[in-house]
């Protein structure tokens, strides 16, 4: 197996035109790996959002706090 000293001494020895697209080799590699990962983060955090330690309000609660949200809106 190739060691990291091994590589990144070879790496310096390509041309910058190498060196580059190995870059964006490495650049599509990374997202790869990671994208999955956000995927699942994201989810997390939007269901602890989406939580919360008081009651869900009544439908006539949603009702009057949408219609003092209208009434300040356009008053």
């Amino acid at each position: 197996m190739i060691s990291y000293r091994e590589i990144v001494t070879a790496i310096k020895q390509l041309p910058t035109e190498e060196r580059l697209a190995l870059l964006e080799e490495l650049a599509h590699s990374l997202v790869d790996d990671i994208q999955p990962q956000e995927a699942t983060s994201s989810v997390t955090r939007v269901r602890g959002m989406l939580r919360s330690n008081s009651p869900m309000p009544s439908e006539v609660e949603l009702r009057e706090s949408y219609s003092d949200y209208l009434i300040q809106k356009y008053s």
